[in-house]
C-alpha cells in the first residue's frame, strides 16, 4: 500500500526531483505527477508502483504503514540511517 502524499515526501528526504526518479525507475514522469496529486492510494500497474517504490528504498527510504482501519493514520516515510546506498 502506497500513497501519493509517501512518493512526494520521500523525493523531497533524497533531494530528488521527478524527472530524475523517473529516468531512475523507468516510469513516465506524467505518471508520477499523477500519482503524487492524489490523496488516496496511488492506482495504477503494480509493476510500475512496484519500480519506484524499489528505487525509493534502495535510496534509504522507508516506508512507514498506516495504522487500524484508516490507513493515513501513522502513515509515513523516513531515512534509513543505516543504509548505505
Amino acid at each position: 500500500m502506497l500513497v501519493g502524499l509517501q512518493i512526494r515526501a520521500a523525493r523531497a528526504l533524497l533531494d530528488m526531483t521527478q524527472k530524475e526518479l523517473s529516468k531512475i525507475s523507468g516510469v513516465k514522469t506524467q505518471t508520477l505527477r499523477s500519482w503524487e496529486e492524489t490523496n488516496g492510494l496511488v492506482r495504477g500497474r503494480l509493476d510500475l508502483v512496484t519500480k519506484v517504490k524499489d528505487v525509493l528504498e534502495k535510496r534509504g527510504i522507508e516506508f512507514i504503514d498506516g495504522d487500524g482501519d484508516d490507513y493515513k493514520i501513522g502513515m509515513g516515510v523516513r531515512l534509513n540511517p543505516n543504509n548505505k546506498n
